[in-house]
C-alpha cells in the first residue's frame, strides 16, 4: 500500500518514450482496483491525465466499482465523460446498482433511462439493482415495474428477481402477495432458497404473526432448505416484540438442540426481550451464560441490561455492569451514560444524576440530544422545572437541535407547575426548530388547561389539531371527554365519543364510563344503558365500575327488574363481576320487602363461585333489620351458621336490637345464649 507513487516514478524513468507506456500505466491502475488498493489506483491514474496517457474503460470500470459505496461514485463517471471515453453498458450497471445502495432512487432512474436513450439494452442485474432500490425504500408498486421492463426486453425474473420482490413485500406487510410470489417462483421452476424463506419469516415476524411464521419453517424444511441462525434469531424476535418471551426461549432451545451457535445478534434479542418484561434477572443469567460459552458480551448486550436494571431504579447492578464494561475495554457510548442517568433519577437521585451529566458535558461525551431528554425528563418530573430550562439553554448553546420528546418534556414540566402560558409558547415555536408538534405534545397541553377547568381553550386545541392533521390518541379524547362532563356538557362529550368511534380509535372502558356515569347522575338511565350496549357492539369489555354505576342507578329508580335481568344476562355470559353488584340488587329487594327474591339473589352469588363471607350476610341483615324484617333476618342469620360462618358482636347486636323493638324476647334470648357459645361479649 502507498508504493504507486514510486512505482510510477521508476516506470517513467526506465520506459519513458515506448510506445506501449499508456498500456502498462493502465495494466497497474488496473490491477491497483482489482486487490482494491484505491488509493493507489487513483494515484496512477493521476499521473497518467498529468502525462496524458489514455485510460481505458475496462479500468474506469473497476475502479467504478471499488467506489459504489462512496460519494466519488458520480466524481467518477464524470471524469470518464470528460475524458472522452465513451461509458458502456458495464458503467451504467455499476452505477445505477451504486446508486440504487445509496439511496438516490431518483439519479439512479435518470440514468436507467440515459441508457436506455442511448441505445443500451439493460441487463437483469441492473433491473433487480432498481427493484432492490424501490423495495427498500418501500415503494414496492414502483419495484414490480421493472418486472413488466423485463419482459420487454425479453429477460424473465430470476431466483435473485423474486427474492427482492419477496423481500419487499414482506418490508411493507404485505404478506399474501409475499407468498403469492413465492407460488409464482416455484410455477416458473425456480426454487426458493433460505433468502427467500428467510424474507418471509421476517415478515411474518414484525407483525406478529409468528404462528405463521413457524408455518413458513415448515414449508422450508419439508422442501429440504434448512433454517440458519438468522431464520431462528428472526423467530425469537418475533416472539420477543409479542411479549411472548416463553416461546422465545423455547426456540432459543431448539436452536442449541440443533447445535446452531447462538450469537451476539440472537442473545441481544432474548436479552432485549426478557429486560421489556422486566425479567432483568432472567436476562442477566442469559448474560453470563454468554461468558460461559465464551462469548464475550458485547457494548449492545451491555447497555441492554444496563438498561433493565435503571428501569427498576437498581443503580447497585448499573453500576456493576459499567465497571464490567470498561474493564474489558468496551468504550461507554450514549446509551450507557443514559442508562446511568435514566437509572439515578428513576432511584430519585437526581442531584447525582445532574453531576454525572455535568461530567459528561465538561468531558465533551454529550454529543447527543438523547442524554439531555433524560435528565430534562427527570428535572420536570421532580418539579425542577427551572433547572430544566436550564438544560434546554445549555442544549441549544452546545449547537444541538432538540427533538419533540424535549419539547414535550418541558411543555409537561411548564403544566405541572402552572404556566400554561409558557406551555403553550414553546408549543408554537417548536415549529420555528423544524420541529412538528405531534398527538403527545397537544395531548400534555390539553391535560394542562383540564387541571384548571379552561374547556373553551381544550376545544380550541383540539381543533388546532385537527387543522393541522394531527391525529389526536385515545388518552386525548378521554381528557376533553371526561372534563366536558365534569362541567356538564354531556352533548359535546357524546360528539367526542362518536367521533372516535366513527375515526376507529377504540375508546377504553374508562371513556364510557365517565359518559355513563354522568347520564346516570342526570337520571338519564335510557342513555346510560345505550352506551353500555354501544361499548359491547364495539368490543369494549364494561369494567366492574361500569356495571355497578348502571345498577346502583336502576336500583334507585326502583327499576330492580330490570338490574337483576342485566346482572343475569352478564352471568350466563361468563362476565368476571364484583360481588357489590349482587348486594346492590339483594339491598334494593330488601327496601321492598321482597325477600324471596333476595334469598333467590344470595343463593345465585354462590353458584357463581363467590367466597361467602359474614361481611355478605351482614349487607343482608343490617338492611332487613332496618326494615324491622327481623323473621327474614333470622333466616339469613340461619343460613350464615349452616354455611359454617360464625357471628360475630356487630351483627349480633344488630340482631337483638332488632328483636327487641319487634319485641322478640324469645329471639334475644336464644341469641344471646348463642353469643356465649361462641366466646362473644352480649353486653352492647
Amino acid at each position: 500500500v502507498g508504493s504507486a507513487t514510486d512505482l510510477c516514478e521508476a516506470l517513467w524513468n526506465e520506459f519513458r518514450g515506448w510506445d506501449c507506456n499508456d498500456l502498462v500505466f493502465d495494466m497497474l491502475a488496473s490491477v491497483y482496483s482489482r486487490t482494491e488498493m484505491v488509493d493507489d489506483a487513483l494515484c496512477i491514474l493521476f499521473k497518467m491525465r498529468a502525462l496524458g496517457f489514455h485510460v481505458s474503460i475496462l479500468t474506469y470500470n473497476q475502479l467504478l466499482y471499488n467506489l459504489r459505496h462512496t460519494n466519488m461514485v458520480l466524481e467518477m463517471y464524470e471524469e470518464i465523460c470528460s475524458s472522452g471515453i465513451v461509458p458502456d453498458v458495464h458503467t451504467y450497471t455499476i452505477l445505477i446498482d451504486a446508486l440504487c445502495k445509496q439511496k438516490q432512487l431518483g439519479q439512479a432512474l435518470a440514468f436507467f433511462q440515459e441508457l436506455r436513450d442511448i441505445g443500451y439494452r439493460p441487463c437483469i442485474v441492473t433491473l433487480n439493482s432498481l427493484m432492490s432500490g424501490f423495495c427498500k425504500a418501500g415503494s414496492v408498486n414502483t419495484a414490480k415495474s421493472f418486472l413488466r421492463v423485463m419482459l420487454y426486453y425479453g429477460f424473465f425474473p430470476d431466483r435473485c428477481s423474486y427474492n427482492i420482490l419477496i423481500h419487499g413485500l414482506s418490508l411493507v406487510g404485505s404478506m399474501d402477495e409475499a407468498m403469492d410470489t413465492l407460488k409464482n417462483m416455484k410455477l416458473d421452476k425456480i426454487k426458493p432458497d433460505l433468502i427467500s424463506y428467510n424474507s418471509l419469516i421476517y415478515g411474518f415476524a414484525i407483525l406478529g404473526m409468528v404462528e405463521e411464521a413457524e408455518k413458513v419453517i415448515g414449508i422450508m424444511t419439508g422442501e429440504g432448505v434448512i433454517p440458519n441462525h438468522v431464520t431462528y434469531t428472526t423467530l425469537i424476535n418475533g416472539y420477543c416484540q409479542k411479549g411472548d418471551i416463553k416461546e422465545g426461549l423455547r426456540i432459543r432451545e431448539e436452536m442449541i438442540h440443533r447445535n446452531f451457535q447462538m450469537n451476539h445478534v440472537t442473545y441481544g434479542t432474548l436479552l432485549n426481550g426478557l429486560c421489556r418484561q422486566g425479567l432483568v434477572h432472567d436476562a442477566d443469567r442469559l448474560l453470563k451464560e454468554m461468558v460461559t460459552l465464551g462469548l464475550e458480551p458485547d457494548q449492545i448486550a451491555y447497555c441492554i441490561l444496563m438498561n433493565g436494571y435503571s428501569k427498576q431504579g437498581n443503580m447497585q447492578k448499573v453500576s456493576q455492569l459499567f465497571g464490567d464494561m470498561c474493564s474489558k475495554g468496551i468504550v461507554p457510548n450514549a446509551f450507557a451514560h443514559g442508562a446511568t442517568l435514566y437509572g439515578l433519577c428513576k432511584s430519585g437521585k437526581l442531584f447525582e444524576a445532574m453531576n454525572y451529566f455535568e461530567s459528561l458535558v465538561n468531558s465533551e461525551a454529550v454529543t447527543d440530544v438523547f442524554l439531555y431528554n433524560i435528565m430534562i425528563d427527570g428535572c420536570v418530573k421532580f418539579g425542577y422545572v427551572s433547572e430544566a430550562v436550564k438544560i434546554y439553554e445549555q442544549l441549544i448553546k452546545a449547537g444541538l437541535t432538540p427533538s419533540m420528546v424535549t419539547i414535550n418534556s418541558l411543555i409537561f414540566g411548564f403544566c405541572k407547575i402552572g404556566s400554561l402560558v409558557e406551555a403553550r409558547e414553546l408549543l408554537e415555536t417548536s415549529e420555528s426548530l423544524g420541529l412538528l408538534p405531534n398527538e403527545i405534545s397537544y395531548t400534555i397541553l390539553l391535560d394542562g388547561y383540564c387541571a384548571v377547568g379552561d374547556t373553551e381553550m381544550m376545544v380550541q386545541l383540539f381543533n388546532q389539531m385537527e387543522e393541522k392533521a394531527i391525529q389526536p390518541n385515545v388518552i386525548t379524547y378521554t381528557i376533553l371527554v371526561k372534563k366536558l362532563c365534569e362541567q356538564g356538557h354531556l352533548e359535546k362529550s357524546f360528539h367526542f365519543l362518536r367521533e372516535m368511534c366513527r375515526k376507529g380509535i377504540s375508546a377504553d372502558p374508562v371513556v364510557y364510563n365517565v359518559l355513563i356515569k354522568r347520564f346516570c347522575d342526570q337520571h338519564d338511565l335510557r342513555m346510560a344503558i345505550y352506551l353500555h350496549d354501544e361499548m359491547l357492539r364495539h368490543g369494549v369489555m364494561p369494567s366492574p365500575a361500569t356495571y355497578h354505576v348502571i345498577i346502583n342507578s336502576l336500583c334507585l329508580k326502583g327499576k330492580v327488574e330490570i338490574a337483576e335481568e342485566l346482572l343475569d344476562s352478564r352471568v350466563k355470559q361468563g362476565v368476571a363481576l364484583d360481588k357489590r353488584l349482587f348486594h346492590l340488587i339483594m339491598s334494593a329487594y330488601c327496601i321492598r320487602r321482597n325477600i324471596q327474591k333476595t334469598v333467590v339473589l344470595f343463593n345465585k352469588m354462590k353458584e357463581v363461585g363467590f367466597r361467602i363471607s359474614i361481611a355478605d350476610y351482614s349487607v343482608v341483615i343490617n338492611r332487613l333489620c332496618k326494615r324491622n324484617l327481623s323473621y327474614s333476618a333470622k333466616v339469613f342469620f340461619v343460613m350464615m351458621l349452616r354455611d359454617g360462618i360464625s357471628p360475630d358482636k356487630e351483627i349480633c347486636s344488630i340482631l337483638i336490637q332488632s328483636f327487641e323493638r319487634e319485641g322478640d324476647l324469645n329471639s334475644v334470648n336464644a341469641l344471646q345464649a348463642k353469643m356465649i357459645q361462641c366466646n362473644l361479649d352480649w353486653f352492647y
